[in-house]
Parts: C-alpha cells; structure tokens; sequence
C-alpha cells in the first residue's frame, strides 16, 4: 500500500519529484514512485503501478503538467533525474550530484569542471561493499561521484558477483547519462 494516496500527494505544492522503476515489479508492470525533496534528499511518499504500455504517454501527461520524472531502483537508495541541462541524482539524505551548465556540484560541496572529466567509472570494492561512480580526471586524479554501501553483501556470506550484477543496474544508467553530458567515456568496471 501506498504510505500517501498518490493522488494526494501529486496535487502537494512541497517540492517533489516523480520515478519511474528501472525494474519492473512483475512482467508487463511499471512502479511509479514519487519523491518528497523536502528534506534535501529523496524521500518515497507515494507509488503507483501502471501497464507498462502506458508508460510513456502517463510521462508525457505528467511533464506537460510540470512534474519532473526520472527514474529509481528498488536496490540503491539513489533518485535520478535527466533534463536536457543536465543529470540531478538524490540520496535518501541528501542532493548527491548535481550535473548542469560546465560542472559538477557533489554532494560534499565540492565542484568539478565538465571538461576537466575523462572518464566516468562504474566500479565495485573486491568485497562487494562500495559501489557507485568515480571520475577519472584529465589529470590522472580519481574522484568519488555517487557511492553507497551495500548492507545486503556484509550481511550475506553467499553473496556473489550475481548479485551484485543485479543490484547495480543504477550504476550504469546514472553512469552512462554523466558521461554523455560530460562528453567523455563510460567505462562500466562492475
């Protein structure tokens, strides 16, 4: 059950941003969540599922009465959001990245040029617990962009490379819109 009637929660003023599911609940089915900002970071306060045949115009119809829609995944606690100026991911806590005109504002404050990135890098730590995007500067220097820890692979002596393929799908959709709004390489490490 939804913790807010959608509709409610759609006709709210507080800032908010509506996602779609990367993966579908059962075949033929899209989860659409929406996302209180309120706090700085993304907080789910409603969901709904829809066929998902009626994804796109169900997207259009929201756009065109100026919601924002991206895209989540059920396994990361990260909200994406891809506009034509730019990539805006959200944690649960906190604006992650924020990617628009000629840089990167990170979560910590710190800030990168566009043009200073040669590469954005989706990896995982050898034991599985660190996952997320780094940056590979034009001067040779590795920087963090979006990371998480993984409380699944601590907690699981059999967690194995499988999962860890399936619980990293948002590595490569937020990793590959980065790079193509920094005009570099993608290099999918995972």
């Amino acid at each position: 059950m939804s913790p807010v009637p959608f509709s409610e929660a759609l006709a709210a003023t507080s800032p908010k941003v509506l996602a779609w599911r990367i993966t579908p609940p059962e075949p033929g089915q899209r989860t659409l969540s929406m996302f209180s900002l309120e706090s700085g970071g993304a907080v789910q306060v409603a969901w709904r599922r829809h066929p998902e045949a009626d994804v796109q115009k169900v997207t259009t119809e929201l756009i065109e009465n100026g919601h924002r829609v991206g895209k989540y995944d059920d396994f990361c606690d990260f909200v994406w959001l891809v506009e034509p100026q730019g990539v805006t991911v959200w944690g649960e806590d906190e604006l992650s990245l924020v990617a628009k005109e000629q840089q990167i504002q990170l979560g910590d404050g710190q800030t990168l040029a566009r043009d200073a990135i040669d590469a954005v890098i989706g990896y995982a730590d050898e034991d599985y617990l660190g996952r997320g995007l780094r940056a590979r500067l034009t001067d040779g220097q590795i920087v963090d962009l979006v990371l998480e820890r993984s409380w699944s692979a601590l907690a699981d002596p059999t967690y194995s490379r499988n999962e860890l393929l399936f619980e990293t799908s948002w590595v490569g959709e937020i990793g590959s819109v980065i790079a193509t709004w920094a005009g570099c390489s993608w290099e999918d490490r995972i």
